[in-house]
């Protein structure tokens, strides 16, 4: 692999990554709605809101690398512009 071409992988392999990483968070099962009504009690609806919050943490950890190498891909390209 060229220098010339690694930023342009960097930034394909990292939009892959974040595409996985949101697969993987929606497949978990994150289209759960939280139903809040007035007759509820504040300790119920604490609990429906953390239940609702659990994701699942490799979903997360794949979208962060993923942004993460599509950053490092914008860097190196505007560094070896005006470099």
């Amino acid at each position: 692999m060229s220098s010339i071409a690694a930023p342009y992988w960097l930034l394909a392999g990292g939009i892959l990554v974040l595409i996985l990483g949101y697969l993987m968070a929606a497949l978990s099962g994150g289209s759960n709605s939280t139903f809040i009504d007035h007759r509820m009690s504040d300790e119920e609806i604490s609990r429906q809101l953390e239940q609702q919050n659990q994701g699942n943490p490799i979903a997360g950890l794949f979208v962060l690398i993923g942004y993460l190498a599509i950053f490092i891909s914008i860097a190196w390209r505007l560094y070896n512009k005006f470099a």
